[in-house]
Order: C-alpha cells, then sequence, then structure tokens
C-alpha cells in the first residue's frame, strides 16, 4: 500500500486534529473558559484547512467549515441550537469531522537541500 509519493509527503494535521477533537469534546456549555475552548477549536480548525488547502485531498476543507462556522467564538452559531439531540448531534460530529481531516490530509514535504544552496559537497 505504499506508494513513491508517500515519501514526498507528510500529514500535518494529525497532531492538530486530535487536539482540535479534544478541545471540542471538552467545551462546556456554559463557563468561563467555552469561549477560550472555541477561539482553540476554531483557530485549530482553520490550521488543518490550510493544510487542505496547501496539499490534497482539498475536499476536507469542507470536514473543517462546520468546526470554524459552529465554534466561531465572534459569533457562536453552536449556541443558537435550540434542539438537545441536533446539539449533541454536533457535539459529536465536529470532533470526528476534525479526527477524519487531520488523518487525510497530506502536504508535500519542503525540500532538504534547496537547489543553489552549495549541498553538492564542493567548495569554490
Amino acid at each position: 500500500m505504499s506508494s513513491a509519493s508517500e515519501g514526498q509527503t507528510f500529514r500535518p494535521g494529525i497532531a492538530v486534529g486530535l487536539l482540535a477533537a479534544a478541545a471540542s469534546i471538552a467545551l462546556v456549555p456554559e463557563g468561563g473558559w467555552r469561549t477560550v475552548g472555541e477561539y482553540l477549536v476554531t483557530i485549530l480548525a482553520a490550521i488543518i484547512g490550510w493544510y487542505a488547502v496547501s496539499g490534497t485531498p482539498r475536499w476536507a476543507v469542507a470536514l473543517v467549515l462546520p468546526a470554524i462556522v459552529l465554534w466561531n467564538p465572534i459569533a457562536p452559531l453552536a449556541e443558537r441550537i435550540d434542539s438537545a439531540g441536533l446539539l449533541i448531534a454536533v457535539w459529536v460530529a465536529v470532533p470526528l469531522l476534525l479526527l477524519v481531516a487531520g488523518f487525510v490530509v497530506r502536504v508535500p514535504r519542503p525540500d532538504a537541500a534547496p537547489s543553489g544552496s552549495g549541498a553538492s559537497g564542493r567548495r569554490r
């Protein structure tokens, strides 16, 4: 299942996705730390979204958009959800979406020795 391009890419979103999912699960409905958690989840989801835009697959941006929109601390939409069942579904779905996005996004590796850096070993 290994391919030649697998060594040329890496998955920077795994740790970010795990942290974002944990922060999203830890968001309490009421409390002083809720705003900090909303900022944390939104920023981490935006980082995963940036990785998705810079790498592949680009459809992973759609996975992080619910977290960015619902847990946005400036205009939180999660507080406007009236149905308890829908709120629980969102609380379960968003961390799962962040985990999936973190695991599927692959970004090209930066070159180890850029051209013109004198890495050929010859001195002039």
